[in-house]
């Protein structure tokens, strides 16, 4: 396209490109959640009301019904607020559990090569082929009552090491760990990938100890790396119930609820109003942590 066609301000051809996907995101994302605002505005309808099943999937919708209270719910009643607080607590710890494991091989599979090298990345990515359904059922193979480190500790310690722990907190965040892993190593790798390693090397020319480089270049540089991983991880864990729906016995987290209001009360608009607030909190941190990240980055670059 010609300059003079772009100041007359003629779309370019790559705006025809994104048509597709714009439409598809409509389609998929913000005409159901506009419909889940409307469903989870409307009075929770109970099955002996309706009649059956089905009548109440087929309730109609009207904005005269409209009211707050299904979203209020998450915070005021205190079985949702506490599954909401295990989701942001979990989700957080996770997250940074996450990358304090995942900075090393990260860095590794960056700037060294090594035999297996290969092998050894496709290891680590190896978690995000399975589901949560499957990361929680090898969790209770391992650390199950009868899982395979309680069974090997019991016959050659005399103590059922771990035993039951995946049904625990302890052992639903190390599943959600495992889940994250891959996340967390790609991102960090794909960050530091994009590092201006000349900086180190002029800082170490001016005498800088390794000391000094890590505190004042090179740890600047991968704060965004580690903020950006933070959010990812975050959102991802934010909505996982698979995991859950496995593991978790006397608490619960608020997509796990989710699933139960659909599945176990038919609660239809109490489910929608619950997956809105969710994802209201899950994108407003994720902005927030993006803002953050941009924040650091750009300081960084600064100083």
């Amino acid at each position: 396209m010609s300059a003079a066609a772009v100041r007359s301000g003629a779309p370019p051809a790559a705006y025809f490109y994104v048509l597709p996907l714009v439409a598809f995101f409509v389609a998929v994302l913000a005409l159901p959640f506009a419909e889940m605002v409307l469903q989870g505005g409307l009075p929770v309808q109970e099955i002996g009301q309706a009649g059956d099943a089905a009548a109440v999937a087929e309730r109609k919708t009207s904005w005269r019904d409209f009211t707050l209270k299904n979203f209020l719910a998450v915070f005021n009643d205190p079985f949702l607020r506490s599954s909401l607080t295990l989701s942001l607590t979990l989700s957080a710890v996770v997250s940074l559990l996450s990358i304090v494991l995942c900075i090393g091989p990260a860095w590794l599979l960056v700037r060294r090569e090594f035999p297996g090298k290969r092998l050894f990345r496709a290891v680590l990515t190896l978690p995000m082929a399975f589901s949560g359904i499957i990361i929680g059922f090898l969790a209770v193979i391992m650390i199950g009552r009868v899982g395979f480190i309680p069974q090997v500790s019991g016959a050659l310690f005399g103590v059922r090491a771990g035993e039951g722990l995946a049904y625990s907190l302890v052992g639903l965040g190390l599943a959600y760990i495992w889940f994250q892993i891959p996340r967390a190593t790609l991102t960090l790798e794909s960050s530091i990938r994009k590092f201006d390693w000349d900086l180190d090397a002029a800082a170490r020319g001016l005498g800088a100890s390794q000391w000094q480089t890590l505190r004042y270049v090179l740890l600047p540089l991968l704060t965004p790396a580690l903020v950006s991983t933070l959010a990812v991880t975050f959102a991802v864990s934010m909505g996982s119930f698979g995991v859950a729906l496995l593991l978790l016995k006397r608490a619960s987290v608020l997509p796990l609820e989710i699933y139960n209001q659909v599945y176990a009360n038919l609660a239809f608009e109490m489910a929608a109003a619950l997956s809105v607030v969710l994802g209201l909190i899950t994108v407003g941190i994720n902005l927030m942590l993006r803002r953050l990240s941009n924040a650091v980055h750009a300081h960084a670059y600064a100083s």
